[in-house]
């Protein structure tokens, strides 16, 4: 509902007030966002939570377990460090593959859109070629 929402918004907008963002920015936005928005709402609840049973469950445990407790703490803090540069290079990763996906979404939006000029000018093959180009290009950056 909320993707309908926003395609019916940007239907609304014309070319020449989004000179800004080209066709397939807007579509990887509204894609990765819209994703982004359904996850937030859906883990609001445990997120507000998370801070309450932490420090409940690390005072029960530094309760039946005493100074042992901190061994277990040590490798959570470490655990957290690992995690969040592995989430870093991930979002660098991400950063890359959304900037091939605008690419692709551009060449593809623009055959989309002009199937009456592809078809005119015999382009239908051009645009498949330029379009297998950008995906074979996306799995080449997906294995670096």
């Amino acid at each position: 509902m909320l993707v309908a929402m926003i395609y019916r918004k940007h239907a609304k907008i014309s070319d020449a007030t989004n000179k800004e963002f080209d066709q397939g920015e807007i579509v990887n936005f509204v894609q990765v966002d819209c994703n982004q928005i359904f996850w937030l709402c859906y883990r609001l609840t445990s997120i507000s939570r998370i801070p309450f049973l932490f420090l409940l469950s690390f005072i029960a445990f530094f309760w039946y377990f005493k100074w042992s407790f901190l061994t277990g703490f040590l490798v959570v803090i470490l655990a957290i460090g690992s995690q969040t540069m592995i989430s870093r290079y991930f979002g660098r990763v991400q950063k890359v593959m959304m900037q091939a996906k605008d690419a692709r979404m551009k060449v593809t939006t623009e055959a989309l859109n002009h199937p009456k000029m592809l078809k005119l000018y015999s382009w239908e093959n051009n645009f498949i070629r330029r379009i297998e180009r950008k995906r074979e290009l996306e799995m080449v950056q997906l294995k670096r």
